[in-house]
């Protein structure tokens, strides 16, 4: 609802002070490879021509960027790249969103950023690695319909990358289908060597996140949200409260998250108003008359029913400031997964694939996508540059 973080910015305020000469067009770039000369992002990357437009090939937008399909100019990989346009650095998404990729570092299953550039006052772009489809096109692809093993990966991976964000001091703040991606090397097909990748599920989108902790990493206290921010559907009762979220409320949203992918949709999800301020009161008051155990009884007993009651009864019991006991969380679900295999008598060591697996190759975006960037495609003459792409 709101269009910027509900807690503590995780970058200073000597960070978003502009000088006279910030102003200039390329006033701030950043490269994260020290052998890298480069001045600007448009001597780095060029836009991956769509086949059937002359325009750049969208990977997707929301509210506050849009995000296009990229090429490094030297070795040829593909990139995804990041633009924000219309915020000066005081609240701008994208600055907030990479001073917390910095942060998190080498975490596992978390983007890697290799440039950003401020190219005017309110326009920036971040070039990152290209990861793969998320959750909510899975989600579609497979007729919306995952079965128990593959919810019960997603729980598993979710919970862990939570668990990376927040041990890092931040609350991601949005927790939602879109934000989670899977590994997909474009135009490779399924090598060996990608195995892991394709097996990891990665956390995107911190433009929303904020520190929970201050400099002697100690726990805010519980505090009054200046505007609620977050997706309406997943949210907890804390951010429609107007209350700042904790790492409970990360959990819990996954919860949300979780249950509808095991049911297909949640109660209140279709409740519409004449504003966005009516469509979440009504989402708050909904949330409020359906008991977590009215959620979770319409879940198959074979189907995960008794550990996503036990995941959420867990979250639910968190004081705000507690830690999570993430362990015990993952290990609701492994639990299951262990004796799905002792039933159907499948050895301990082997692999359970998600149910996308055997036919992503089929996805239409992901075809679009390899015949762009593998051996077969067509190089375009003449390079879309970044700065002067269109929103």
């Amino acid at each position: 609802m709101g269009n910027h973080p509900t807690g503590t910015s995780c970058f200073s305020e000597s960070d978003s002070k502009m000088s006279d000469e910030t102003k200039d067009k390329h006033f701030h770039f950043e490269s994260f490879n020290k052998d890298d000369k480069a001045k600007t992002i448009d001597d780095c990357y060029e836009l991956v021509q769509g086949s059937s437009s002359s325009g750049a090939y969208e990977l997707g937008r929301g509210g506050f960027a849009e995000v296009y399909l990229g090429r490094d100019l030297r070795d040829g990989k593909i990139v995804a790249l990041k633009y924000e346009k219309g915020r000066n650095p005081d609240n701008s998404h994208l600055l907030n969103e990479l001073k917390i990729y910095k942060a998190l570092g080498d975490s596992k299953s978390i983007c890697k950023v290799f440039h950003y550039e401020q190219y005017s006052y309110t326009k920036r772009v971040m070039a990152f690695e290209y990861i793969g489809p998320c959750l909510k096109h899975l989600y579609r692809f497979c007729n919306r319909h995952f079965d128990a093993i593959t919810i019960a990966k997603i729980a598993i991976q979710c919970v862990r990358r939570l668990e990376d964000v927040h041990n890092a001091g931040f609350i991601h703040n949005d927790i939602k289908p879109e934000n989670f991606c899977i590994g997909y090397v474009p135009g490779q097909g399924r090598k060996e060597s990608d195995q892991q990748k394709h097996e990891s599920i990665y956390i995107i989108d911190f433009g929303m996140s904020f520190a929970y902790v201050d400099a002697d990493k100690q726990h805010f206290p519980r505090r009054r949200a200046k505007k609620i921010a977050g997706t309406a559907r997943y949210a907890s009762l804390n951010t429609h409260n107007a209350i700042v979220t904790s790492r409970r409320d990360d959990l819990f949203c996954l919860g949300y998250m979780l249950l509808y992918l095991l049911r297909g949709s949640l109660p209140w999800q279709s409740i519409t108003g004449p504003n966005l301020k009516e469509k979440w009161r009504l989402t708050k008051k909904m949330k409020l008359e359906t008991s977590l155990r009215q959620l979770c009884s319409s879940v198959k007993r074979d189907g995960l029913r008794l550990e996503i009651s036990s995941y959420m009864k867990t979250v639910n019991e968190l004081e705000y400031a507690e830690e999570p006991d993430y362990d015990y969380l993952c290990g609701v679900f492994e639990q299951w997964l262990r004796r799905y295999k002792r039933t159907n008598e499948i050895a301990a060591t082997q692999r359970l694939a998600y149910c996308w697996e055997s036919n992503l190759h089929m996805d239409k975006r992901i075809r679009e996508i390899d015949a762009l960037v593998g051996p077969k495609s067509k190089s375009t003459s003449r390079t879309l540059k970044l700065s002067k792409v269109s929103h």
